[in-house]
């Protein structure tokens, strides 16, 4: 009886237990599914080139100007504020397009930025609860045709949650995509990679190998694999390896790929990447020799979080340093010692001839009297 209610007080428990974890799962994509506390819903225009998709993709001509709607609806019941921004596209470390932040530096095949062709006049937006909004996006297209597309998005974050975590910014946010074109022919331009530069660097205040491509062409490249080694220079063995797959490529966009040494600390010399980028059928070759300097190695590895500082006392040449102090030390207690005890002797044997002086002068006292007595 008693085996049988532990039984099934252990069951009872169990889904309890369960039920707790249901629930928690429930709530947290409940939570995920208006984690940016507002919606939006994208007005396609009938100049959309891809009517299958919901970001904007539109046909221009030169010079055309054009207004675009966006709807905002405030999805919880608490007043927020959203801030709206347009940005080019842009590839981040993970090889992901991202449309989060303003371009800081342009590609050689970059005819124009998009950034300076789509404008918003709101700098924020105060929704009341369950307020919606209207955003306009105002554009007007350069004088020239261009080749390809221009790329960027509509980047819309909900600044009354936005938190931060020690140096990260959490912001919860909204990407519209918006790509402009001048041409039927822009899908014929395809994009290309280029390894520009190998370099030591940190993220997140770890050594990285980091490996900065470039995409100088107006279009896209996606679900792009990139693999490679770093040897030492014209060496055969691989010192680490990159195996990045599915990458997406922003149009005229640069981007930072890194290798993680994974706590190793830097050790100054000259190294080698070797690599491919495979999208289907089409594959670019890699090959560029880098250094790393002392100076760098030694600043990096102060700085890296990972690397198992090394103690004092384990280091090799201290300890060789102590031992032979040590034995140094010994040495000279050993002389000293020497030292100390022949002045003990000669103080000893000093001290006898005085003694035996005396005692001879003594004699010799004593023997002139009884010569004196007789006399």
């Amino acid at each position: 009886m008693k085996s049988k209610s532990k039984l099934f007080i252990f069951f009872v428990l169990g889904v309890v237990i369960s039920s707790f974890f249901v629930a928690n799962i429930t709530v947290y994509a409940t939570d995920k599914e208006s984690f940016a506390g507002f919606t939006t819903d994208v007005k396609l225009p009938d100049n959309q080139h891809k009517k299958e998709v919901t970001y904007f993709d539109l046909n221009l001509t030169p010079s055309q100007t054009q207004e675009l709607e966006v709807l905002l609806t405030n999805a919880t019941s608490k007043e927020i504020v959203v801030v709206p921004s347009i940005n080019r596209a842009q590839t981040n470390r993970a090889g992901v397009v991202t449309y989060s932040v303003k371009s800081k530096q342009n590609t050689a095949g970059l005819a124009y930025n998009i950034e300076d062709i789509i404008t918003i006049t709101e700098k924020e937006i105060i929704l009341k609860p369950h307020e919606e909004y209207t955003l306009k996006l105002h554009v007007k297209m350069p004088k020239q045709p261009f080749e390809g597309i221009l790329a960027g998005g509509l980047y819309l974050y909900n600044k009354t949650i936005a938190k931060t975590e020690g140096n990260i910014k959490n912001n919860f946010a909204r990407e519209i995509g918006l790509v402009l074109r001048t041409n039927d022919k822009s899908e014929e331009v395809v994009g290309d990679l280029a390894l520009k530069k190998v370099s030591g660097d940190q993220e997140n205040a770890r050594n990285v190998i980091s490996l900065l491509f470039e995409n100088a062409q107006p279009a896209y490249l996606s679900a792009v694999d990139i693999k490679g080694t770093v040897t030492k220079y014209e060496s055969q063995t691989p010192l680490l390896t990159l195996d990045k797959k599915n990458v997406s490529i922003a149009p005229n966009s640069t981007f930072d790929l890194p290798i993680p040494l994974n706590g190793e600390p830097f050790k100054a010399g000259t190294y080698e990447f070797k690599g491919t980028a495979t999208q289907k059928e089409k594959v670019w070759h890699f090959d560029q020799k880098f250094q790393i300097t002392s100076e760098e190695a030694t600043n990096y590895n102060k700085k890296d979080v990972s690397i198992k500082k090394e103690n004092i006392f384990e280091s090799h040449l201290v300890l060789m340093l102590i031992s032979l102090s040590l034995l140094l030390l010994i040495i000279l207690l050993f002389v000293l010692f020497r030292i100390y005890k022949r002045k003990q002797e000669m103080k000893k044997r000093k001290e006898q001839r005085r003694k035996k002086k005396k005692r001879k002068k003594v004699l010799k006292s004593n023997e002139t009297e009884k010569m004196q007595r007789k006399e």
